[in-house]
């Protein structure tokens, strides 16, 4: 299938679920059957300094019913099974179950994948067309979760499992990849990276991915070695293909039949011997033909086409069969004129148009198991000359159309007889089989190796005819094999990946096939149990696609790894939407967006160099083989707890368990501050309430204060301004008003003076006044500092105390407010009089005036003071005195929680910091 290149491999989901539903789940969870595993105790002292911290953490009683997670568990495996569980995982758990997820954006297309995985090493050559063939084989999927937490956890999972065959537990065929982490200290979270490579069809993956592996192996060492990589080329097949094929046979519900199983092998192995023969005819014809154009005489302009076709051929398809390609060749033919040469271009051509048409479908039916059927018409008669020499060859009429039964015993008689003697892989071939058919010539056994598969059966059942070769099947693939390992290994070296492949895949494989798979299908399977034998030839193809599947893992995890904290910074505005899915409450919103973002920073990115430690761990974790294959199948025989490259898994747990346990310090140490601020925020924020409450009472308080000094202050400051006036007054000069008046005008302004007064205050003296009697306000808070520390809240103490402070505080802004030294006013005194002039009485009015009539500003205060004094009482107030206690006492108690969170902070920064 093409790749779609802007394909986003991250699929976002953005619904808040369970953190026990996330994608992955399941290969997370901690195996009973510990085959291939084991509970992790090596490293005891880190799984209890994890356990105690926890324990430790979950003294902390505040903000949240916050539970302690299980004690933390940790198990590593390296299941091998890869037709129900394959894989490496470490897990290191203590989670809570009472979490949620929300998924996260991610963006990485198909494209940029590859661009980045051609820039690696293992992304370049023949390893990087692999690679460019596994993502084209495969639908690749990936999810970002982040985890929102109440509680004390610590977790870290690193996990690579796949499965080329459907279980219950792989519904789908393919790898998962997950790699999270995550803590809790009260609140906290984490994220998990989860990648889902299906494989729709494993048999074309594996079938297509050994092809152009072999060939490319095969390529690489044809210029020095043609012959013997050929042979190599096909024995590799062998054990890939029986790997793969017997695999799922055992992977089957019923019981498998033993000769099931030897009817597979024998067809692989069959199939790839009768491959090597058309290969090798058609390359010792094409070579022979290549040789008589080259002497035919006929112009270069005239062969140059055909030699350009013959010599560019790839040596595992060629020659590509192709009707008008090889009747053009024949098409030289009347132009050749030496006898000779025309008869020995004929006799090449025949036999290399033959061999063509035969490779091309063995080589091209990858995931046809069958042997191919050499029965039936052809599709086309060859051309007449071709046609003309093969029937002559069958002694029969030269216009006799051929089939394919004709056809093949020509190639098997003439041509079979010119190369045998001359080709060691078909002499090689001939004496691998000879032990089936008995005491015959090679060209004999080569030619019963294409009998039809019914008269096979006169030889003997499948088991019997594979019992008959082992030894010879065996012997070669020590000698020619295992022997040349290491040469054509050297010839790899310019690309690491192929050539971990080749002497960790493909090499055991073949081994694998010859000295267990042969044997035990000969003695009926009486050393290897289904399990361990589908381990062993599992191995093969895990290492085969496994590495692939983890560099792809490892590009994408990069890429993750470099954006995850600014992504789980912006996951912070997901807090408000998990609260309720979390039955929390909002007190814990801040804390748990501080403990994402502290994650974020702290245990969520992967140094690189971390990073890069762990992958090339899991990479090496998915080649399981070392050494000799035999004594690799033997250990997972013996010991089912055997784990191959133990060190691996071991290592990257002990990283997960360094990342954890080297963080959890850190984590507490900057979350409790938030913890604690929280906790005090929710109490400051109950104070405001409360505050809110007294202030009202407060201002019911100081409108009465304000209303009763309105009321009254106009005739209690009459007196002594009057007092003032009247002297000032006696200081007037009435002139000649007074010496006609004989007294009567004075006395008529001392009559009006107290009017006049009146007037004046209440036009000069109380807008002064009672402005800051309007604005007196009595702050809550002093209030409640007045009674800090106060034990005896009965009525009378707290009615002294707090009038006390009322008084003092009024007094304390008139003050303030009434800043000048004296407050006056200026009169005027308007008089009628009569008064007899000459003996004849007239009628004056008049208007004297007295200016700055002052009393001082503290004569005014004490007045105001005692009109309040004497006016007020906290029983005016006796519906909200009880309400103004509570409230005093309400917030001085939260007063003192906050203190002590203050304490308990410092305290629990102590205990946790360490």
């Amino acid at each position: 299938m093409a790749l779609d290149l802007n394909q986003q491999i991250f699929k976002s989901d953005t619904a808040t679920q369970s953190w026990g539903n996330v994608k992955g789940q399941y290969i997370l969870r901690s195996r009973s059957d510990l085959r291939r595993g084991l509970n992790y105790e090596l490293n005891v002292q880190a799984i209890e300094q994890i356990n105690n911290v926890l324990n430790k953490w979950g003294d902390l009683k505040i903000l949240a019913d916050a539970k302690v997670s299980a004690l933390l568990q940790a198990q590593i495996q390296t299941p091998l099974d890869l037709f129900s569980e394959a894989g490496l995982a470490a897990r290191l758990q203590a989670v809570l179950e009472a979490a949620v997820a929300v998924g996260l954006s991610m963006d990485l297309t198909m494209g940029q994948l590859l661009n980045l995985i051609r820039a690696k090493p293992y992304g370049q050559g023949l390893s990087g067309e692999l690679m460019e063939l596994l993502l084209n084989e495969t639908k690749l999927e990936a999810g970002l979760f982040g985890q929102y937490a109440i509680g004390f956890m610590a977790y870290a999972n690193f996990v690579v499992l796949g499965s080329l065959h459907k279980t219950n537990e792989f519904p789908e065929t393919g790898f998962q990849f997950v790699y999270d982490a995550g803590m809790g200290f009260i609140v906290g979270g984490g994220y998990r990276s989860f990648i889902n490579l299906a494989i729709p069809n494993p048999s074309r993956l594996v079938y297509r991915f050994s092809n152009q592996l072999i060939n490319g192996v095969v390529n690489k060492a044809i210029p020095s070695q043609r012959d013997q990589a050929i042979m190599l080329g096909s024995m590799l097949q062998i054990g890939v293909r029986s790997s793969y094929e017997v695999s799922e046979l055992l992977s089957g519900e019923a019981n498998v039949n033993p000769d099931d199983i030897a009817k597979s092998v024998f067809t692989i192995i069959w199939g790839q011997f009768q491959s090597i023969i058309f290969l090798h005819i058609g390359l010792f014809y094409r070579d022979h033909l290549v040789q008589i154009l080259n002497r035919s005489g006929l112009p270069s302009e005239q062969t140059a086409p055909a030699l350009q076709t013959l010599n560019a051929a790839d040596v595992f398809q060629f020659p590509p069969y192709n009707h008008e390609v090889f009747s053009g060749l024949s098409s030289l033919v009347p132009s050749i004129q030496d006898a000779q040469v025309k008869k020995d271009f004929i006799e090449a051509l025949s036999a290399l148009w033959v061999s063509a048409f035969f490779i091309s479908p063995i080589n091209h039916s990858s995931e046809s198991l069958p042997l191919p059927d050499y029965t039936g018409s052809l599709p086309t008669q060859f051309a007449p000359e071709i046609k003309s020499w093969i029937n002559t060859s069958l002694n029969r009429s030269v216009d006799t159309n051929l089939n394919k039964e004709d056809i093949l015993s020509f190639l098997l008689s003439q041509p079979l007889s010119v190369v045998l003697p001359k080709v060691g892989n078909v002499q090689d071939i001939a004496r691998i089989v000879a032990p089936v058919f008995g005491n015959v010539a090679p060209q004999v056994v080569i030619q019963k190796l294409f009998s039809p598969q019914a008269d096979l059966a006169a030889v003997g059942s499948y088991r019997t005819i594979l019992s008959s070769m082992n030894k010879s099947f065996d012997n070669y693939v020590d000698r020619e094999i295992s022997g040349r390992t290491a040469a054509i290994s050297n010839t790899l070296s310019g690309e690491q990946e192929i050539q971990s492949l080749f002497t960790q895949a493909l090499i055991p494989g073949i081994q694998i096939v010859s000295d267990i798979l042969l044997p035990e299908i000969t003695n009926g399977f009486q050393n290897f149990d289904k399990k361990t034998l589908k381990e062993v030839l599992s191995s093969v193809l895990l290492t085969m696609i496994g590495r692939g599947v983890i560099h792809i893992a490892e590009t994408i995890q990069s890429e993750v790894n470099h954006s995850i904290e600014s992504i789980l910074r912006n996951a912070v505005n997901n807090v408000a939407s998990v609260l309720l899915p979390l039955g929390a409450k909002e007190i814990v919103k801040k804390p748990l967006e501080e403990a994402i973002k502290i994650i974020a920073d702290i245990l969520a990115p992967l140094p690189q160099d971390v990073q890069d430690e762990i992958f090339k761990s899991a990479v090496n974790l998915v080649s399981p083989i070392e050494g000799n294959a035999v004594d690799y199948a033997n250990r997972l025989k013996n010991d089912t707890r055997f784990m191959p490259q133990k060190d691996e898994i071991e290592r990257i747990a002990n990283i997960l368990f360094k990342h954890l346990s080297g963080k959890m310090v850190d984590f507490a140490v900057k979350l409790i501050p938030a913890l604690f601020q929280a906790l005090i925020d929710a109490l400051l924020a109950l104070i405001e309430k409360v505050v809110a409450t007294l202030a009202k009472i407060l201002d019911r308080i100081t409108d009465f204060i304000t209303k009763l000094v309105s009321e009254k202050l106009l005739d209690a400051l009459v007196e002594p301004f009057l007092d003032k006036a009247k002297k000032a007054a006696d200081l007037l000069t009435f002139n000649i008003f007074d010496l006609i008046g004989a007294g009567e005008v004075k006395k008529a302004v001392f009559d009006a003076l107290e009017g006049a007064v009146k007037r004046a205050i209440q036009n000069t003296v109380l807008p002064i006044v009672l402005l800051p009697l309007q604005q007196l306000k009595l702050e809550p808070r002093k209030v409640v500092d007045v009674f800090r520390g106060v034990t005896d809240f009965s009525y009378e103490n707290f009615s002294k105390i707090f009038t006390s402070h009322l008084f003092n505080e009024i007094e304390k802004q008139l003050s303030k407010a009434l800043h000048m030294r004296n407050i006056g006013i200026d009169l005027k005194v308007p008089v009628s009089f009569k008064i007899k002039v000459f003996g004849i009485e007239q009628k004056f009015s008049h208007t004297f005036k007295i200016t700055d009539v002052m009393l001082p500003t503290s004569t005014v205060l004490n007045i105001i003071m005692k009109i309040i004094r004497d006016n007020f009482s906290l029983r005016i107030f006796a519906n909200y005195t009880n309400q103004m206690m509570e409230s005093i006492q309400s917030i001085l108690d939260l007063q003192n929680q906050i203190t002590k969170q203050e304490q308990d902070k410092l305290l629990a920064l102590k205990t946790y910091g360490s």
